[in-house]
């Protein structure tokens, strides 16, 4: 609904939450490929969206969002960084899908007001400190948002990378965003290839992380990092899939399965093996059917089977170390080329399956 319609108290208005109407068709169709939910949600996306501009000013939601960054632990993200950044991925999320929908016109109504909403983003102290080169207030969250949105300019994108970077290692990796913030914070690092370092806030062994969570005992995850310390160590709900975010990691990063065109017409495998991770088995459910991976690593030796479903294509990305062969069923594979960080990428890989090894 445009403007929302849920009402909690007085945390009601944040586009994190409204812009559910826009962004969930939209991830609806990467994942299974249906167009229609587009068609059907589009005048309700429109009017959500138009709904934040003139909330706007300047293009950044200024006093807007009730909730921001919800339940960061010992931090101040700004509100306004959060919901704008929100509202900068929304707009240009519309635009795309004015654009597979052939309205043109709206394509490029979009798309301008997503410029006008990163200009207008970096003209805000609040949200860009331009003579110190800090997005927000320099948490974990804030360049979290800048990168996963989009809205930071290609130009400062490597710099907003190593600040994110350096804002983990500052709380000795430590968790420290929000319900918000931590998906995006995850996303950033993981699709520029930090995975360990995302690898080392989950299994910080001390809390804030989620291996500390499950050495004390939680089959479930609370509302907040610091639950011990609220409500008598009730602290709020105990049952809160809001901080679940390292999920999607482990299915999109770790297990490495994930759609390169809508449907998963076209889909990437990128196994992440770091070196106390010897094996990772797994699977996803797609329209085809299953595409599966069970990959292991012993005595110097890679082996891997895929089985891609009919109707899709794969890109499949083998860990490989100069030095050593690829094999296809026990026969040596040459139809490889050498990818960054330490892959081999085989393309377009048809249905079937699939047994490789690299020794």
């Amino acid at each position: 609904m445009a403007p929302e319609f849920f009402r909690i108290g007085g945390l009601f208005k944040d586009p994190n939450w409204g812009g559910a109407c826009v962004m969930t068709p939209w991830y609806y169709y990467r994942e299974y490929g249906d167009v229609n939910i587009l068609r059907q949600n589009f005048g309700l996306m429109q009017s959500y969206v138009d709904h934040l501009e003139r909330r706007s000013v300047n293009g950044v939601l200024k006093g807007y969002a009730q909730m921001g960054e919800w339940g960061q632990l010992n931090e101040n993200t700004p509100a306004a960084l959060v919901a704008t950044c929100a509202f900068y991925q929304q707009a240009v999320t519309l635009s795309g899908i004015a654009g597979i929908l052939g309205n043109i016109q709206e394509e490029e109504h979009y798309r301008e007001m997503g410029k006008r909403i990163r200009e207008g983003f970096h003209a805000d102290a609040e949200c860009w400190q331009p003579e110190k080169e800090i997005y927000g207030n320099g948490s974990q969250a804030s360049y979290g948002c800048v990168l996963f949105s989009g809205i930071v300019t290609p130009e400062k994108k490597e710099m907003a990378l190593h600040k994110l970077l350096a804002a983990v290692e500052e709380r000795g990796c430590h968790l420290s965003s929000g319900e918000v913030g931590l998906k995006q914070v995850f996303h950033a690092l993981a699709s520029n290839g930090e995975n360990d370092m995302v690898y080392r806030m989950v299994m910080n062994p001390t809390a804030p992380s989620y291996r500390h969570h499950v050495e004390q005992g939680l089959t479930t995850l609370p509302e907040f990092w610091n639950y011990t310390e609220l409500w008598n160590g009730f602290g709020r709900s105990r049952n809160h899939a809001m901080m679940g975010h390292v999920k999607e990691w482990l299915c999109r990063f770790v297990l490495g399965i994930r759609p390169l065109e809508p449907g998963y017409k076209k889909l990437q495998i990128k196994p992440y093996l770091q070196k106390e991770i010897t094996r990772i088995k797994g699977s996803v459910f797609t329209i085809h059917g299953t595409v599966s991976l069970d990959c292991s690593r012993h005595d110097g030796i890679l082996e891997m089977k895929t089985e891609i479903p009919v109707g899709t294509e794969a890109d499949i990305y083998l860990p490989f170390a100069e030095g050593k062969c690829c094999y296809l069923d026990g026969m040596e594979y040459i139809g490889y080329k050498k990818s960054q960080q330490g892959y081999i990428q085989l393309s377009a890989i048809t249905s079937g399956i699939y047994q490789w090894s690299v020794k």
